[in-house]
Formats: C-alpha cells, structure tokens, sequence
C-alpha cells in the first residue's frame, strides 16, 4: 500500500509542477515519496514498478499539450526518461544500504542529472521535458545556470529531495541530510541574489507580434504581398513607437523564392524608413523551407534555416546547418532550435547580447515551450524577444525575468513594446560547457566502483556501517552474513541503529571463541525506549554500553567473577561482575577475545574492544 501511495502522489506533483499548471514548488517534493520508499524495505522491483508508474503518469501533461499527435511522436517526447528515473531512484537504494551518509545524498541527484543529460543529448527534442524547465518562472533559482547550465538546477533540485526523504526516513541523520541541502540551497540563493541585483544599463526597446489572418488555401505573390503589408502597417507604427528589434512567429508569412523579394517588399521599406531591425519568420513553399528573414536598415537581408526540425512534421525542410548571427551582438533562431543548449551556447561565444525568436506553439504548451528559451537566455547572457504562433510573446532579459508578456488570441493581432535590458554576454558555462553534468556523471560512475569493487575483508576491529538486518561476524577476517537472502555480503557490517535488546548476543557467536564462549540473552532494558541502549556505527568511542554479561575468553570458558581487564578508548579499564555475571558497569562490546596479553596483569585477559576506524 505504501508503494501505491508513493507513487500517486509522485505522479500526481509531477504533473502539477512540469505541465501547464505550473505549480513550481511542487517539483522539489516531487521525487521524495519514491526516496522515501528507495530508503525503506521495499523491494527492489517493486520500487522500479512504482518509480517508472508514478513519472510516467506525471508525464500525461504532454499528450494532453499535444492532442492527436502520433503515438511515436509522444513517446519521443517522452524518450529514456522514463526508464533512467527508475533506475536513478534504485541507484540512491543501492548507495544507501551500501555506503555513508554523504554519497547517499549525492546518489540521485548525480545519477538523476547525468541521466537528464544523457537522455538530453540522444533525444530528437533536446533538453524538453526537463525538470529545470520547472523553475524558470522565478528567475532567482535560474542563476546557476549562468555557471554550470540548466543541468545544476536539476541537481539542486534533487539533492533537496534527496535530502528531505532521507531526513524523513531515519530521524538519526535527520538534522545533517536536511543540512547539507539547506546549504547548497543558501550558497545557490546566495550567488542568485548577488547577479540579479547587478546593475543592467544598457537597454532596448523590442517588439514582438502576433499573426495575422491570412487567406485560406491561396499561393499567389498578391496574397503573400497582402500579408506583408498588413504586417508592415503594424511594425512601422511600433518602430515609430521607438521599436528597434521587432520580430514576428515563425511562418507567420508565406512567399516562393521566385518572388519572395516583391513579395517582402513592405517589410524591406520599413526597416529602410524606420531604422528598426525586423525579424520575420517565413515558410517558403518552393523550394520548401522553414527560415527566418533578418530586414537590416541599410537594405541588406540575411537569411536563417531552422537547424532542428519537428519530426516527422517538418521533413520536408532542409535542415539548417549555419547560426543565425546578425552582427552587434544580436542573433537569431527558430522556435525548436532553443530546445538544444548546445547549439545555442555554441552561437553565443561570438558575444551575443539578444536572441530574437520566431515560434510556434501548440497553445496548451505556451508557458511549457516559452520558458526554454528563457532558460537559454540565462545560460548565456542573453536577451530573449520571442513571438509564438498559438503561443506567447514575451521579452525576458538574461537573468530570466519575463519583462513583457501576452497570450496571443485567435482573432486579433496582439503585440508587445518593452524595454529589454541587453545581456552582459558570454557567462561560465557559455565558456566551459557541459563540465557539470560530465561531472556528475563520473560522480556517478565513481559511486558505481564503490558498489562494485572487491570484497572488503577488514580487520576484526572494525565496524562498517550498514543500513540493517541480522549481521553475524565469522574469524579470522570478518564476513557480514545477510541472514535474509542467504547471501554473503562485500563488508563487515553492523546495523547503523539498533537497540541491544534487538541485537542478542548470538552476534558474538562466531566469534573465535570455540566451546568457551556461551550463549546468553541480553538483559532487557529496565529504562524502556527511552533509555534504550542502541548501536550507532557514527559514534566512537564505546558502541555497545550496557549491562552486558561478560565471558572469560580463555579456552576453559569460566566466567569473569571478580575482575576482568578491559580497553576502551585505548585507555585501561576495570570492570567488576557480580554473582550474576552481569558487569557492573557499562563496557565496550569486545571484538577481540582471542587476544592475550600475558604478563601486565599476571595470568588475566587483556580485552580489546569494538572500535571503528580513526578510534584508535
């Protein structure tokens, strides 16, 4: 039941954080429920079923932005996403049961992000779908970007949901996995706060445009001329309202190479007249294509063709090959290319400072689509001016704050004028690229070899720490024995908390005692839970304290009736027994029985006790 609750409400705070709602702080919580259970005793199938349930239904905000597209074509929407989060949430399992606190917190969101970017880089749809995308409506969690890229917001992310499922699960790293997120969280807002109070002096005032109504069915250059005109009216009255970059959706006009200059010929006169630069995103029927027309002031046009194409919808264009720079630091793309962070980044070493961006959305997928190339802008250091068909104008600057805003309607011609503060150019990760996700995936691979490496055989003194579970230990060199699968494991290994009650002394069995040591059940604990004694493999010093029944280890088997030498801490102790046989005092649970130190105490055993490493 647990596992159907986790994955509803994983499901169902996907959904809400990266579809249309736009319920942004959810996508922190959303991957917890399924730590929660990676953290837990579900079995591993069970948290793979469960995990890839909950992010795919999480995932049917797409086909509800993309109504009657083809099967394929959502399912490429969708890609390795939905088998690399399963995977990413056993691999934090795996870490758990196996390592230390702190490569338990960095195991999903390093795994997660190098699987996002994996997945990003092999996908006919770049970087969509995202959970970075979620974010991008509070450009204060944004400026990492400039510096690692959109994938450090993945990782700050799930390093918060790591650390809040871990700290939910076991109350005893509680305060310390909620720590280590809250200080990446500050050091993160901190930087965010220091850039998005940077002074932008330099500024210009943009304009994007909606469609307009065009003639049904028609390839004629009077029909094309009759859109030209109606668009060169309306940009001429803003470039009069000191409009100097103006762009419009992509294909918002259609033209044939034949006559495309005649029929363009408004636009040009425009610019010519007004100074202002326009943008025109343009399908051309014959030959076919889907480009970008730049009408610079001084007359001259520069061409652009979309270099990543919406398959198998846009076939038939040619593909792109060349960026689409216009001199002085602006550029510009076209709609899908803004999906693909390398392909921007790469246009952005020369200096850029503005993208202006013809698009086309699918009306439900507005904001969803918008905000990638908002994101775009705060990787690089760029300006976005942005006109969508069925979607959104917007003009955001470079730390990711939407300046101006519009949902375009079905029948009338929408437009927005604003002041745009230009972008300081090239950031970090304009210069470095993708470290970061590189990064994180050797972290992952490094954490893999951790897993996998060869059979740790420490000595008798040593306590590894594992989650839990009935651990035996066997001499001379020590084996953890999972006394629930039959299997033996790679390490010694005691639980990290359990009371002594739980423990029983048959943990000592094995031990090299031979016929001397006996069995016996540990006193319970008069205190209750409250005062129960519980084994902690973080503390040092002593591990096991409580009145425990102690053994002479000689081969004779007799008990410690008067006095028996023991160590702790390196520092010699006394420990009494009375009648009973039961300690007087609390002492260290003993490793080593088979240890004699002749001669400082006469014929006594010298004890050492159970240690951890550095307790020595």
């Amino acid at each position: 039941m647990s596992e159907l609750i986790s994955a509803a409400l994983s499901a169902g705070v996907f959904y809400l954080s990266q579809g249309p709602a736009n319920a942004w702080p959810l996508a922190w919580l959303a991957p917890v429920p399924l730590l929660w259970l990676a953290f837990g005793d579900s079995p591993a199938w069970r948290l793979l079923a469960v995990s890839f349930l909950a992010f795919v239904i999480g995932q049917v905000y797409i086909a509800q932005c993309y109504v009657g597209a083809p099967l394929m074509s959502l399912l490429s929407l969708l890609g390795l996403r939905p088998i690399l989060f399963p995977l990413s949430i056993l691999f934090a399992r795996l870490i758990h049961r196996r390592l230390s606190l702190l490569p338990t917190l960095l195991a999903f969101p390093a795994c997660w992000t190098a699987m996002e970017f994996v997945a990003g880089l092999l996908s006919p749809h770049g970087s969509f779908g995202s959970v970075a995308y979620s974010q991008v409506s509070v450009p204060i969690l944004l400026q990492s970007a400039s510096l690692f890229g959109m994938y450090s917001i993945t990782f700050v992310l799930s390093l918060v949901a790591s650390s809040l499922a871990l700290a939910v699960r076991d109350r005893r790293v509680r305060l310390t996995a909620a720590g280590v997120g809250a200080a990446v969280c500050m050091v993160d807002l901190l930087f965010a706060a220091t850039r998005l109070v940077a002074p932008q002096p330099e500024m210009v005032r943009v304009a994007a445009v909606g469609p307009v109504p065009q003639a049904a069915g028609t390839d004629s250059l009077a029909s094309d001329r009759q859109t030209s005109s109606v668009y060169a009216s309306i940009l001429d009255g803003l470039a009069g309202r000191g409009a100097r970059l103006i762009v419009t959706p992509e294909e918002s006009l259609t033209t044939r190479r034949a006559w495309s200059a005649e029929a363009l010929a408004p636009l040009t006169a425009v610019s010519q007249s007004t100074g202002a630069e326009i943008v025109a995103g343009i399908l051309q029927r014959a030959p076919a294509g889907d480009i970008a027309v730049a009408f610079e002031p001084d007359g001259h046009n520069s061409v652009y063709a979309k270099r990543h194409r919406l398959m198998p919808f846009e076939a038939k264009f040619p593909r792109g090959t060349a960026p689409g720079l216009l001199g002085e630091g602006k550029a510009m793309a076209i709609c899908k290319d803004m999906d693909f962070p390398d392909t921007i980044r790469n246009d952005a070493h020369v200096g850029l400072r503005l993208m202006a961006v013809p698009a086309w959305d699918s009306g439900v997928d507005a904001w969803i689509h918008a905000r990638m190339a908002v994101l775009r802008g705060v990787e690089n250091g760029f300006a976005v001016a942005r006109a969508a068909n069925h979607g959104l104008l917007t003009a955001s600057d470079a730390n990711g704050r939407v300046i101006a805003q519009k949902v375009v309607g079905p029948d009338q011609i929408d437009w927005i004028l604003s002041d745009l503060p230009l972008g300081p150019g090239p950031t970090l990760y304009t210069r470095i690229g993708n470290v970061f996700p590189w990064a994180t995936l050797g972290l992952t691979l490094l954490l893999c070899l951790a897993l996998g490496g060869p059979e740790h055989n420490p000595h008798p003194d040593e306590v590894v720490r594992n989650r839990r579970g009935s651990c035996t230990f066997g001499a001379p060199r020590a084996h953890m024995i999972d006394q629930r699968g039959g299997r033996q494991g790679e390490c010694v290994a005691l639980a990290e908390r359990m009371a002594l009650q739980q423990l029983q002394v048959s943990l000592l069995a094995p031990l090299p005692l031979r016929d001397g040591f006996k069995r016996v059940d540990v006193p319970a604990d008069e205190l209750g839970e409250r005062g129960c004694t519980v084994l902690n493999t973080r503390e040092r010093g002593r591990i096991l304290q409580d009145n425990l029944a102690v053994f002479c280890p000689t081969e004779c088997g007799g008990s410690m009736r008067e006095r028996a030498a023991l160590t702790v801490q390196d520092r010699p102790a006394a420990a009494y027994a009375d009648d009973g046989r039961k300690a007087r005092i609390s002492v260290g649970l003993l490793a080593n029985f088979d240890r004699r130190h002749d001669g400082t105490r006469g014929g006594m055993a010298f004890l050492s006790p159970l240690c951890l490493p550095g307790n020595l």
